[in-house]
């Protein structure tokens, strides 16, 4: 797979609608993160699994969908993903994820993977959450953000 045209959408658990446009103009394959996690999915099967089966119904062929990432959060989504990355060394790099946690992500993304692939960010809209939800995913953000910037990436 490591050749010029190759390009990797990451889906981190946001919504997926700006993976079919992409996957529609490159052919990229895409990447699911999630596992378990009280404040994300409490059911019997990673939240990729979901992801997965809900883009496969939206007719995205499975061959194109690469071994998901069981994740508990964004430092594992970036260091669980990245040696699957060096070893199809893809031209380039997309993380998909929600507008309020774009920043986060990009911080970690590029921390963790240090110039070995091109990245590139786009942020899903959250427009169907209410003020008061949005508010407080933005104050988690900022928090999780000053943490970071604090005390470096951990896991």
């Amino acid at each position: 797979m490591s050749d010029n045209n190759t390009s990797i959408l990451i889906v981190l658990g946001a919504p997926n609608s700006p993976c079919f446009s992409i996957y529609r103009q490159e052919g990229a394959y895409i990447l699911l993160t999630g596992g378990y996690g009280p404040h994300f999915n409490t059911t019997d099967k990673p939240h990729a699994w979901y992801a997965r089966q809900y883009l496969k119904g939206k007719g995205i062929p499975s061959h194109q969908i690469l071994d998901s990432v069981e994740s508990r959060n964004t430092v594992e989504d970036a260091t669980l993903s990245k040696p699957l990355i060096t070893t199809l060394q893809p031209a380039l790099v997309t993380i998909i994820t929600s507008d309020f946690h774009l920043h986060r992500a990009g911080l970690i993304f590029c921390d963790v993977y240090q110039h070995i692939v091109p990245l590139r960010f786009i942020a899903a809209p959250s427009y169907a959450l209410r003020l008061e939800e949005l508010q407080a995913l933005m104050k988690h953000e900022s928090n999780a953000i000053q943490n970071l910037l604090s005390n470096g990436i951990k896991v």
